[in-house]
This record gives structure tokens, sequence and C-alpha cells, in this order.
């Protein structure tokens, strides 16, 4: 993963992390690394193996594409549908 890449799926776990009130400490050790491991991922300092990346997706129960993207696309879907059903005139 590029620098920058790592950086915004490090912040996004964080942002999710933290949005679900769960402490750095308990997610870290619910991956068996440290505090410090897991700061350096959520900050990109760090390279994120594929098996990091899919435990921390299933501990904060997000989609590994979401988690990639940085975005909840489910939102996204679901705002264009009803989009959509107002312009069909369908409300």
């Amino acid at each position: 993963m590029k620098t920058e890449e790592r950086e915004r799926v490090g912040a996004f776990i964080k942002h999710v992390r933290e949005k679900k009130s769960i402490k750095q400490c308990t997610l870290a050790l619910a991956m068996g690394i440290s505090s410090a491991q897991l700061s350096r991922i959520e900050h990109g300092k760090c390279e994120i193996s594929f098996s990091q990346l899919i435990d921390i997706c299933e501990l904060l129960l997000i989609d590994l594409d979401v988690c990639i993207k940085g975005r909840d696309k489910v939102v996204k879907f679901s705002w264009c549908c009803e989009y959509f059903k107002i312009r069909a005139g369908n409300k």
C-alpha cells in the first residue's frame, strides 16, 4: 500500500473505532498486537498485513471494501435510492 493509502485506511479505522467507542488498547488486545502497533497502523506509519486488515474489519464489523475505500457504500446506496424515488415522483 502506498503511504497515502495507508494513512487513509488508518484514519478510517481510527474513525470507526472511536465512533463505536472502542479503546485503542481493547482493539489491539483483541488483535494480539500492542497499542503502539495499532497506533502506527491508524496513523499510516507502518504496513498493515492483509490478515491484520481482515481482523480489524471483523472486529469493527465493517466490510473490507468499505475500510479500503474509506466510506460507507451502504449509506451512499440508500441515498441514491431515495434520490431516484423523488425524481420519479415516488415519494
